[in-house]
């Protein structure tokens, strides 16, 4: 079982700490059995929350993801933890220490030291709003400590140059270090030289350079590898299928014999082919396209729409090896590039113009592992909703799960463009087809948010290029001629020179014969 206990460290040292000293620490640490402890912990007065999962109930190939986050606004100092156990199911746990965080606390004046034969740290980019941090632990490892975070009272290295005492350079001060500048101690440099060991530059090593790197050993940069991409590529699972075959997903994206090798093999290689690096993935329905109900949003009269909710929870229930995404998390970390899901409605809200039944759980914090946790086990950055922006401002979803999202380091997309008057909907990113960006968003500014209102508020703009306005298939007038492929590329390619965040088929094109290089290119 996992343990979760709340006490005061009355007893040590560090307790006795004033509020004017730094206060905030994370860590993790490895027992004797392979039992790992995690903690949240205020110095300033002792108190601190602490987890522990035993490896016996973990499964073995996964890793726990932990963000850490450092809320100025409530005071909350929060450690989100995800992990699977050995029956396949995915949970999540939250340590909170509230009024921990003060005005004067800076992300940047915080100590990073981790084991890195153990644990990816990452210092979280501009998009992850609320989350400082990413932490990635292995289950299995060497005993002792795993990481440690701490708030200081100095400014810490800039990730970009490095840390203090970090002789060669590959971003952890490590023993190696050490051994470097007692090579090369007493050595006087000159201005030419590459001086091995003189870390604090003065052309000397001496005993400055030891003391440098021994109160920095272990420290990492917990540098964040890579950002957003601008480029994405648009891979639709899932769809609004033939409701007799509610949940068809063609072969080569998914099937049950290779899994989602079938994606890798039949798309992402096409694609790397020619740009093997610089983009990201967005999946859209990535738990299949179910229907569990009758219900429709509104459409005209005599046609239908239906609406999905909780696809996860469907996959999970009917199809659980949709949610066995590890190749495809593997294949996207070996280049660098992220992952992002678009799935269902969060039915939350009353509709006046739906009959549906509310469903205040998704918008229950505690239940992020229900609706979002193979997601999040997965290193997902990202997850978009269907309808979400007609979400009202005590939609429990917006008021408390979308925060939740986002002190885990999960940016928050709405679908489709929210409209004036809903202000509680800005500072949220927003996903679209490229044509509603126009037929909404540009064509009547004075019913929706521009994108411009929208980035200005602090969310990002992802145009989904999948038809022009006027010539889907199931519009009037379609020309069964039109080359949707060339549309695509040359709407994708205008788009990124304008420097805005396209999401499109790049391996539809690639299979098509088209050249997509010119699309990284733009997007750099």
């Amino acid at each position: 079982m996992h343990t979760s206990i709340a006490v005061c460290l009355t007893s040590l040292t560090l307790a006795c700490a004033t509020s004017a000293q730094a206060a905030v620490r994370w860590s993790g640490e490895r027992l004797d059995g392979g039992a790992m402890v995690f903690r949240a912990q205020d110095l300033a007065t002792g108190q601190i929350e602490q987890l522990v999962l035993h490896q016996s109930e973990l499964r073995l190939d996964r890793p726990v993801m932990i963000t850490l986050d450092a809320d100025i606004d409530s005071g909350r100092q929060g450690m989100g933890l995800v992990w699977t156990d050995h029956t396949n199911t995915v949970h999540a746990a939250r340590l909170d220490l509230p009024g921990a965080v003060d005005a004067t606390f800076d992300p940047d004046k915080a100590r990073f030291r981790a084991d890195p034969e153990q644990v990816t740290p990452a210092r979280t980019t501009l998009d992850a709003v609320d989350a400082m941090a990413r932490v990635e632990v292995t289950v299995q490892g060497a005993v002792g400590e795993l990481f440690d975070v701490l708030q200081t009272n100095r400014q810490q290295a800039d990730p970009e140059t490095g840390v203090p005492g970090d002789v060669d350079g590959d971003g952890t001060v490590l023993i190696h270090d050490l051994l470097d500048v007692v090579s090369a101690f007493a050595e006087v440099c000159l201005p030419e030289d590459d001086c091995v060991g003189d870390v604090t530059g003065d052309m000397h090593v001496n005993v400055h350079d030891l003391l440098t790197v021994l109160m920095h050993l272990g420290e990492t940069n917990a540098n964040e590898q890579v950002g957003p991409a601008r480029l994405l590529h648009f891979q639709l699972v899932g769809g609004s299928h033939d409701l007799s075959d509610p949940n068809r997903i063609h072969p080569n994206i998914y099937n049950d014999e290779e899994g989602w090798h079938a994606l890798i093999e039949n798309n992402l290689e096409d694609i790397a082919t020619q740009i093997p690096h610089g983009w990201d993935l967005w999946l859209h329905n990535p738990g299949g396209y179910w229907y569990d109900h009758d219900f429709t949003w509104r459409v005209p009269e005599g046609e239908t729409q239906p609406m999905i909710f909780e696809q996860m929870q469907f996959a999970r229930d009917h199809r659980p090896g949709l949610l066995e995404l590890d190749a495809v998390r593997s294949w996207m970390n070996d280049r660098d590039g992220l992952m992002y899901g678009y799935v269902g409605l969060p039915l939350s809200f009353d509709s006046p113009t739906n009959d549906w039944p509310t469903t205040d759980t998704h918008g229950a914090p505690d239940m992020v592992d229900t609706w979002y946790g193979d997601l999040l086990q997965q290193g997902f950055r990202g997850v978009g909703h269907d309808a979400s922006s007609h979400h009202p401002d005590d939609s429990p979803w917006i008021t408390a799960m979308v925060p939740e999202l986002r002190a885990r380091g999960v940016e928050v997309f709405l679908e489709s463009i929210p409209k004036r008057g809903n202000q509680h909907l800005l500072g949220q990113s927003v996903v679209a087809e490229h044509r509603l960006w126009q037929a909404f968003a540009e064509q009547q500014p004075y019913i929706f948010y521009t994108e411009a209102e929208i980035t200005a508020a602090g969310g990002r703009a992802i145009h989904l290029v999948t038809w022009p306005q006027g010539m889907h298939p199931s519009d009037p007038g379609y020309d069964p001629n039109f080359n949707v492929h060339q549309w695509q590329l040359d709407t994708a390619e205008a788009l990124l020179e304008a420097g805005k965040t396209v999401a499109v088929n790049l391996a539809g094109l690639a299979r098509h014969g088209y050249d997509i290089t010119p699309l990284i290119a733009v997007s750099q």
